[in-house]
């Protein structure tokens, strides 16, 4: 009998608490490697209660939509039919749990009825945004929907908590690593080639971030990189390695240089690419060298060496790409990464982790067997500098310029200390910080709005007090409110969507209900037909006499067949 993990058992219990109070609806997020398919299979069994239920999987990626199926099974056993909907295969109606592919229910959502399934699962759905991926979520109408994500954060900056609403329970990494439930994490940045002299040799020069990486970090030759390589994974009893290149082309000149090496990358079709992934999980094969296909979904618990040799600006993809090797397995005490990605971001970021683990150490710690390895360990290297070694990060704190503070909570107290009360007054005082952003909105995730950053007392102190006292005042439109319809009550903010983190949009702000139209093109052209419609020109003229019909279908439905069959004029 398979029983959850504990955080799987507390993350469940925050599922039901959420549904128990009425909630359709929830977002989890949690660490790679912890089991969040699990979960789910676990959380959709007791959603079941023994009635008729059909579950929808969906996701972007098939090789994850077969590693869910498998999942899904286990728990399930012989309670539930499976089947799968995409490219290769399609199980239409006839089976209970359905994983499909966003892309091939696009394809056909025709012949889905969006009341059709009872519980959806959104796989990695930090991806729920996308344009392809958010009408399909919207079209189905499921008594539950939750969506699972190791990274809800994207770099677009579009919220999917508006999707689903705030997380009912959080893991993250940092938090996992702290409290022993992945694999500990020997990381390993390696700089030794850094041309420092001549940037010291400069009095009173500031240097911005891309300037200084451009000028001390130079970058390793192949045959250096597979030399390090080598040595390091001979340490190791049993390595298997995993390596992340900046491109295919690097992929295919790095083979030839490490042994016991192959490819895996989206040039390479996908029947061999699957063989060569099997390979390695088999023992067969002992490295594999990729650019963009270990990002989401791969699970391979042996993997116990992760080089990267590519720079990613995302958070997202590198916490995907860290997680390969994270999966807690039998004879493995450690994960170690050899990270030549030697630039200041990355240096800071991977700081910022290992403080992050070292704060969420729990203050008594169990005993640890012997030899046994600390959680994180963080080794950066460092530089030969007039015959004496000098930290790394001791020496770009003398010739950096002053970074943004790195939380919103420290910015906060400095703008407080300048005597900052509204938010006209940060734009123009903040500068007299060389630490504080311009803009704090972007630069910090978890930004908690204007009212908390400044501690605000004379707006209304949530949006729904707002919205209520706006609505009183008879604003009906978004725009008339910016324009100055706000100033009739003075506890009104200029710019709620700045003031509150939860602003929830201005149709909802405004008490307005969101225009329903067609869900299908099908429906939507039955519609136009029996206006007599006949034409496009026609069609511009009087849509507007069924409010559900679209002004321009060809853009709203991502299948539309073209004016002639829309209308049945062909």
């Amino acid at each position: 009998m398979i029983t959850p993990f504990t955080y799987q058992g507390e993350c469940l219990g925050c599922i039901n608490h959420a549904r128990s109070m009425g909630e359709t609806r929830a977002l989890v997020v949690m660490a790679t490697r912890l089991g969040k398919t699990i979960t789910a299979a676990f959380d959709f069994k007791r959603f079941l209660g023994g009635k008729k239920t059909r579950l929808l999987y969906l996701c972007h990626k098939t090789d994850i939509l077969y590693q869910a199926r498998s999942e899904f099974e286990l728990i399930l056993g012989q309670e539930k039919t499976f089947g799968f909907f995409h490219g290769k295969e399609k199980n239409f109606h006839e089976v209970d749990c359905l994983f499909s592919s966003f892309e091939t229910v696009r394809n056909y959502i025709d012949i889905f009825d969006p009341e059709e399934f009872d519980y959806i699962v959104v796989d990695e759905s930090h991806h729920s945004h996308a344009e392809t991926y958010l009408p399909i979520i919207r079209f189905f109408k499921p008594k539950f929907l939750l969506g699972i994500t190791a990274t809800p954060n994207r770099m677009d900056l579009k919220d999917i908590t508006e999707i689903y609403g705030k997380p009912v329970f959080e893991l993250p990494l940092e938090k996992a690593l702290a409290l022993g439930y992945l694999t500990p994490l020997d990381y390993r940045i390696l700089t030794d080639e850094i041309e420092i002299k001549k940037i010291l040799e400069i009095d009173g020069k500031k240097w911005s971030v891309s300037a200084l990486n451009h000028q001390i970090f130079v970058p390793k030759r192949d045959k250096e990189i597979a030399r390090i390589i080598a040595m390091e994974t001979s340490r190791i009893k049993d390595a298997k390695t995993i390596i992340f290149c900046s491109s295919v082309n690097h992929c295919d000149q790095l083979v030839r240089l490490i042994p016991d090496s192959l490819t895996i990358h989206s040039k390479i079709p996908q029947k061999e690419r699957d063989i060569r992934l099997e390979m390695f999980r088999s023992d067969m094969l002992n490295t594999v060298i990729t650019v963009d296909c270990f990002n989401e979904g791969i699970d391979i618990p042996r993997a116990n060496v992760i080089v990267f040799l590519r720079s990613t600006a995302s958070r997202t993809i590198f916490l995907q790409q860290l997680g390969r090797g994270l999966t807690k397995s039998e004879g493995k005490d450690k994960v170690i990464v050899l990270d030549f990605v030697a630039n200041i971001e990355r240096i800071k970021a991977v700081q910022e982790m290992y403080r992050k683990v070292k704060e969420l150490l729990p203050a008594q710690r169990p005993r640890r067997p012997v030899g046994n390895s600390e959680p994180i360990t963080l080794e950066i290297g460092k530089v030969l500098f007039h015959e004496r070694k000098i930290g790394l990060t001791d020496l770009l704190e003398r010739i950096l310029k002053k970074e943004p503070y790195l939380t919103w909570q420290e910015a906060q107290k400095a703008a407080i200390i300048l005597g900052i009360c509204s938010v006209l007054e940060y734009h123009n005082m903040y500068r007299k910080d060389p630490r504080l952003p311009s803009n704090p909105t972007r630069n910090y995730e978890d930004f908690p709005g204007w009212i908390v950053f400044l501690q605000l007392k004379n707006y209304y102190p949530t949006w729904q007090e707002a919205s209520k006292a706006a609505q009183n005042l008879g604003i009906k439109f978004i725009k008339a409110y910016l324009r100055g319809a706000y100033k009739s009550d003075p506890k009104l903010p200029p710019r709620p969507d700045l003031f509150y983190a939860d602003y929830p949009g201005g149709i909802p702000f405004l008490g307005r209900k969101e225009k329903e139209f067609y869900s299908t093109w099908r429906k939507a052209s039955k519609a136009a037909k029996n206006l007599g419609i006949r034409g496009k020109d026609d069609y511009i003229e009087r849509y507007r006499v069924d409010c559900k019909l679209p002004s321009t279908p060809q853009n709203f439905y991502s299948n539309f067949p073209g004016w002639p069959k829309f209308l049945g004029n062909e």
